[in-house]
């Protein structure tokens, strides 16, 4: 990855946290910087959100034609041979950054990016009593995986058994997070509930405030909101995050244990 910017900020490397497709070092020096810098912060959540909402939209985004025809005519004064296979991922890219720009004016006039440390934070309250509206209730992790999987989420399906700890799989179902699908799992032990979520994303997206913990090889963000802890750690171009009350250690402990790194 490039250094930052000549303003101190980040530039084509938001879009490879975005995607998943930054080294662990790289990833580790930019969210570093994310931490420390809020207009980044601000910027990736942006295009986080853009995404998102392109998603929601159903399919590829359309530019306007008049402005598709300049960048594909821009494109046509280039080396042929050398952009034609790129042309499909620029106008991709240009559409994305469009929808970025406008939501970052939305973002701006309402004073802050999304915190989506408290809305699963929240959300938990409410999923530790009840499971999402559709869910399959079952301790079978192969019949959830099989319910979750023809749900159609956009991220490789995974549930844990985590018996051994005496976590006992209570159910899961589909529900929106950040304006995309999010799978939410339960588990409960001794009438606690710990509830797993995984959607498509990026930690250095995560707000600042977060306690970094290092463990087989993960950066584990935690977090403690009015007696909730929420861990999140990143799988691939997957983030998880697990949540649950009671002591912070636990829920990093049976965080560390559940972290995979990807097929």
């Amino acid at each position: 990855m490039s250094p930052p910017t000549a303003g101190g900020h980040l530039d084509l490397e938001l879009q490879d946290l975005l995607d998943g497709r930054a080294e662990p070092r790289v990833r580790a020096d930019a969210e570093t910087h994310l931490r420390g810098c809020a207009a980044c912060r601000g910027r990736l959540a942006a295009l986080e959100a853009a995404r998102s909402a392109v998603r929601t939209a159903g399919g590829a985004a359309e530019l306007p034609p008049e402005l598709a025809a300049r960048l594909d005519a821009a494109l046509d004064r280039e080396d042929a041979s050398a952009i034609r296979s790129q042309r499909t991922r620029r106008l991709a890219v240009a559409a994305t950054a469009l929808a970025a720009s406008l939501l970052a004016a939305v973002l701006l006039l309402r004073g802050r990016a999304p915190d989506v440390v408290e809305v699963v934070t929240t959300d938990y309250r409410t999923q530790a009593v009840t499971l999402p509206a559709g869910a399959l209730r079952t301790s079978d992790v192969g019949e959830l995986e099989r319910f979750l999987h023809a749900a159609g989420v956009p991220f490789p399906v995974r549930v844990l058994d985590l018996g051994m700890m005496r976590w006992e799989l209570v159910g899961g179902g589909v529900e929106t997070l950040e304006g995309q699908p999010s799978i939410a799992l339960a588990y409960r032990r001794d009438g606690r509930t710990v509830i797993c979520r995984m959607y498509l994303g990026s930690t250095a997206a995560l707000p600042a405030g977060a306690r970094v913990e290092e463990h087989r090889g993960f950066r584990f963000h935690v977090y403690e909101r009015d007696g909730v802890t929420a861990v999140f750690w990143q799988e691939g171009q997957t983030v998880c995050v697990l949540i649950g009350d009671g002591p912070s250690g636990g829920v990093v402990e049976l965080a560390v244990e559940k972290a995979m790194a990807p097929a």
